[in-house]
């Protein structure tokens, strides 16, 4: 663990003080409401199944609606997306008061209310966790997602508690007052400033809606921890079951009620607490995989308790394992994930952690309703414990985690030294690369400074990694600034997945056309790169533009482009003097924004390419939906050890 001494306050960020008032709003009226609905569909009906299928129409909207959710939260600003789920969420707060007042709201009223509830939720969580890696540094981010934990186990802590009180004034009362707090949240989120959306807006196809399974599906690290949440909170769930043990075995009345929905939340808390001040820096694939153990023999004992004290504290240790579980989790979820696709894969991570929790009240209420509320909650745990167990076996990547930052540099040697080791190399990039797991952590240093992304240096890496650090070996998976990249064998040569940097058009830029020496048809920009597209392969093949002009440009680098010649889709060469490189030989970052440009041109989306420098070099490129699959190979020339 960090010492706190060492770490800059959260509290000097006003735009996360904001929004972890915001979460904290939302999420403590949402408890309230749920204790308020819980106890009146009880006892209108006294039916367990009635309180499994308040959790089936949570999840219905979670899976159903997965892909939009996702689109909706890297297409537009998360502030106005999780606002809006507020506005939805009070009128429905509004509903369950009136219905209540008028004597209306009875089974079926409450079913619909609860799955719009449950829609607007299922937009509002994955953009709510996509928000904070947008509005705090890097370094901060696992304590931040700690940090904004405590939010809800604050929330989880004091609503339900403030729920079971108010109730004993009715539940239009407690319906009231949600409305109202539902309104200030949506007020506090207008006010947090940050990166709230994609900087580039992608065209929606099936690729794209599909790209946050993908990218999990092709991450060993980030498929384990979800999946083993999954499978964990579906089993070990025991929330729809309070009721009957307040009413039925503890006997107890809201207040008990109240109580035991706020138990999970004190243990969350308090171990949210300690992790937004001390960060997990050792052994966290282990430590997830055993919290979750605990969880389970947690619900176990809870399962078989009789007495209130007991079920309290099992649910407090069940709360800090699970809090523990979920940081890890969502710390290597955010720190392995572009900002622009994080909104699609947080959509996929909510609808498996969200999912399985709603489903898992419905599989909790459903059981209980044919073997008992004792039975169904004893075997979730039994369950649980067995799921951690085989997930061990199944995922060594995970169970190898030993840090959740990513990529802070902690076992890099320090960036002077890098920057030193890449000049004294003077190369267009040198690659620094460290284990992690059963993965790696890749940088890039040109001998001027750190770049976000380079083809050929992971290129290279996958084959010094496949070919003599691990020859059995037939993919690898680096965490890089620019998310995770995927190298997979390909007959002789390896194909490399990487993020799609989509352009669009700008006028030429004044100077542009005599500084290239050529005029161009088209001029396109994105984040990183200017774009020309010229006449013909020719005109590229023999440009000569002035360096001096490109390295002050706006952009890290000038790509050249134009339809092909003998036997080639199109043809570029890339210059980045900015970066040290005058030209580069062959560069694969190029060539993710060269990909969706052809692509759109060509109305193909495989091509053969080649880049026209002195030395040249033909890439293989496939787009696939945001993704930009490239393929080529690696001719090993030397070897040796540096003295650092």
């Amino acid at each position: 663990m960090d010492s706190p001494a060492r770490q800059p306050s959260l509290l000097r960020h006003r735009p996360f003080v904001l929004f972890w008032c915001a979460r904290t709003s939302t999420s403590g009226a949402y408890q309230m409401q749920a204790v308020a609905v819980g106890w009146q569909l009880y006892d209108l009906t006294h039916d367990p199944l009635d309180l499994g299928l308040v959790g089936l129409m949570q999840f219905f909207p979670v899976v159903v609606l997965a892909l939009v959710i996702g689109q909706t939260a890297d297409h537009f600003d998360r502030r106005v997306v999780a606002g809006t789920c507020q506005v939805v969420k009070a009128i429905c707060a509004a509903l369950f008061a009136l219905g209540t007042l008028q004597g209306w709201l009875d089974r079926s009223s409450i079913l619909v209310l609860i799955l719009i509830t449950g829609t607007a939720r299922a937009f509002e969580a994955p953009t709510l966790h996509s928000i904070v890696p947008g509005i705090v540094p890097r370094p901060l981010l696992p304590r931040a997602i700690a940090a904004s934990a405590t939010a809800q186990q604050t929330a989880v802590i004091c609503g339900p508690a403030l729920g079971g009180f108010l109730y004993v004034l009715g539940p239009a009362v407690v319906y009231g007052l949600c409305t109202a707090v539902f309104i200030t949240a949506c007020i506090l989120i207008s006010f947090v400033q940050g990166k709230h959306h994609a900087a580039q807006r992608k065209p929606v196809s099936v690729e794209t809606l599909f790209a946050g399974f993908r990218y999990i599906r092709d991450n060993p690290i980030l498929l384990g921890a979800v999946s083993l949440d999954l499978f964990a909170v579906l089993l070990g769930g025991v929330t729809a079951l309070l009721p009957i043990y307040a009413r039925d075995i503890l006997g107890s009345g809201p207040w008990g009620l109240g109580l035991l929905r706020s138990a999970p939340a004190v243990g969350a808390l308090s171990m949210s607490v300690f992790l937004a001040r001390h960060a997990i820096e050792r052994r966290a694939g282990l430590l997830m995989l055993g919290t979750v153990c605990i969880f389970g023999l947690a619900s176990t004992v809870f399962a078989l308790s009789t007495s209130i004290a007991l079920s309290f504290a099992a649910l407090i240790v069940y709360g800090a394992a699970d809090a523990i579980s979920v940081v890890i989790r969502q710390s290597l979820v955010q720190t392995r994930t572009p900002h622009d696709m994080l909104g699609r894969v947080m959509s996929v991570n909510s609808m498996f952690s969200g999912s399985s929790g709603t489903l898992g009240e419905f599989r909790a209420g459903a059981l209980a309703a044919w073997i008992g509320a004792v039975p169904s909650a004893l075997i979730g745990g039994v369950g649980v414990i067995l799921v951690a167990l085989t997930w061990f076996r199944l995922f060594p990547a995970l169970r190898g985690i030993e840090r959740l930052t990513g990529e802070t540099g902690e076992r890099f040697p320090d960036e002077a030294t890098m920057l030193a080791i890449a000049v004294e190399n003077n190369l267009s990039e040198t690659a620094f690369l460290v284990p992690e797991g059963g993965d790696y952590q890749l940088r890039w240093f040109t001998p001027v400074l750190e770049v976000p992304l380079c083809g050929h240096g992971t290129l290279a890496t996958a084959a010094v990694v496949m070919e003599r650090l691990e020859p059995k070996r037939n993919s690898v998976v680096f965490h890089t600034k620019s998310g995770a990249l995927t190298v997979k064998r390909a007959g002789a040569g390896f194909v490399m997945d990487f993020p799609a940097r989509p352009s669009e058009p700008v006028p030429l830029p004044a100077g542009f056309a005599t500084a290239l020496g050529a005029e161009p048809m088209e001029v396109y920009i994105n984040s990183f790169n200017y774009m020309a597209v010229l006449e013909s392969a020719k005109m590229v093949r023999v440009l000569t533009p002035d360096i001096e002009f490109l390295s002050g440009m706006d952009r890290m680098g000038v790509i050249v482009t134009a339809q092909g010649d003998e036997g080639y889709d199109f043809v570029s060469r890339y210059f980045a003097p900015i970066k040290g490189i005058p030209e580069d030989p062959v560069t694969g970052a190029a060539h993710c924004m060269l990909a969706p440009y052809w692509a759109t041109r060509l109305g193909k989306t495989t091509f053969r390419a080649y880049q026209a420098s002195a030395r040249g070099g033909e890439v293989g490129c496939r787009v696939v939906g945001d993704r930009v699959e490239l393929e080529g190979s690696c001719v090993f020339y030397m070897e040796g050890q540096a003295e650092i």
